[in-house]
């Protein structure tokens, strides 16, 4: 053996030493592991509020979707002769008439559909939550696009009601023993401030993103001898934060663009003002008269204006949040339908669908509108089309 040894030459037996690529690798991956466990606690904590059992059932519905490879929502059928109303929520659209409200997914399937009895519905809502209230009593409810879970009967016939973006809303009310009545429910729904007059009668009101305001729109008069004005609460406080004069002018809509600013809608014009300072900057229809106006998310507010000529176009105005134009273009056509929502706009007119981005430039339209009464943006860039009979999604363009 030795001897072998000699003549082949011995071996040198070397220690095991590790490869420290290897110890950088697993070091990576513990640092990677511990990373994405405190992403899922960190995101668990910013999206706390939406961790809840309706996103769930919504999360599980768009998965069972995904397992049978179903498409999207190419039409769905409605009862002709039936009055609906429509207001999209959460990707899906929401259609309440007198005996029913349901809600329809992206997909076309019907998540919600609940037994009403209304004898003149409408309908408001936020991003995730729909409020129905019947104008023929005081019956109201609050639904999620699962279930509706709260209902009240006013003491009084409701006029109208408007819910804000984070859920909390108000009512308007023929109150007996005053002219009216705004009540101011919370996100939780819960009764916040109870507004009542014997002075004015309220055809509209708002309630600010916060809950803490609401602007009511009120009248007094009668005939050409009206006094119109607008009149702001913060719902801490008894008496009012301010008054808002609209020289005897028809006031159809208010909103709020912050907690510190709201749009007002008239018959003649579109007005920004600042709480309590005033007004910042107003804009009158002079060439033509309002037929439609939608509140974008981004924006203060845009207009449609009829030209009233034989050939019928379409102003349209787009006012930014101070109340300025930012942008202004003519269409043509008869307008039937105006929406918005994110930051794409839509127009429907008797003949066709126009889409606009942002700033009123040109999206890609579907040629399938004619014959649709009513259009609903959503925030995809996509629309719902509604027929007489059916309604179409129109996927983004």
């Amino acid at each position: 053996m030795s001897a072998a040894s000699e003549k082949t030459g011995g071996g040198k037996i070397i220690p095991f030493t590790a490869d420290r690529r290897l110890s950088v690798v697993s070091h990576l991956k513990r640092g990677i592991l511990f990373l994405f466990v405190l992403s899922l606690f960190f995101s668990a904590y910013i999206y706390r509020g939406d961790l809840n059992m309706n996103n769930l059932k919504r999360i599980t519905s768009y998965l069972n979707l995904g397992a049978s490879g179903d498409g999207a929502l190419d039409a769905m059928e409605l009862d002709s002769g039936i009055l609906n109303r429509y207001a999209v929520v959460g990707g899906g659209i929401a259609v309440l008439n007198r005996d029913t409200v349901k809600y329809i997914n992206a997909a076309g399937k019907t998540d919600m559909e609940i037994q009403l009895g209304y004898t003149k519905p409408a309908i408001s809502s936020s991003d995730a939550l729909i409020l129905c209230y019947d104008r023929g009593s005081g019956s109201l409810c609050v639904a999620n696009t699962f279930e509706v879970f709260f209902k009240k009967t006013m003491d009084s016939p409701i006029i109208a009601a408007s819910m804000g973006k984070n859920g909390a809303f108000c009512v308007v009310t023929d109150e007996n023993g005053y002219r009216a009545a705004v009540t101011v429910f919370d996100s939780h729904q819960k009764e916040v401030y109870l507004w009542q007059t014997s002075e004015y009668f309220v055809s509209a009101a708002s309630v600010s993103t916060s809950g803490k305001k609401m602007a009511a729109a009120v009248f007094s008069g009668e005939g050409i001898d009206i006094n119109s004005k607008i009149i702001v609460f913060d719902t801490t406080k008894e008496t009012p934060v301010c008054e808002f004069p609209q020289d005897g002018e028809s006031i159809l809509a208010v909103r709020f663009l912050s907690d510190s600013r709201i749009v007002v809608i008239t018959n003649t014009k579109a007005s920004v003002y600042d709480i309590p300072d005033g007004l910042v900057n107003s804009v009158s229809y002079d060439e033509g008269t309002l037929s439609g106006f939608v509140f974008p998310d981004d924006r203060g507010a845009l207009l449609a204006l009829d030209s009233g000529e034989v050939n019928q176009s379409i102003r349209l105005l787009l006012l930014d949040k101070n109340g300025k134009t930012s942008a202004d273009r003519v269409i043509g056509g008869e307008m039937q339908s105006i929406s918005a929502k994110g930051r794409c706009y839509a127009v429907l007119t008797t003949d066709k669908a126009y889409y606009f981005d942002r700033d009123l430039g040109d999206l890609k339209a579907p040629e399938t509108a004619r014959g649709a009464k009513e259009i609903y943006m959503r925030d995809d860039g996509g629309a719902f089309l509604i027929f007489n009979n059916r309604i179409e999604l129109s996927p983004p363009g």
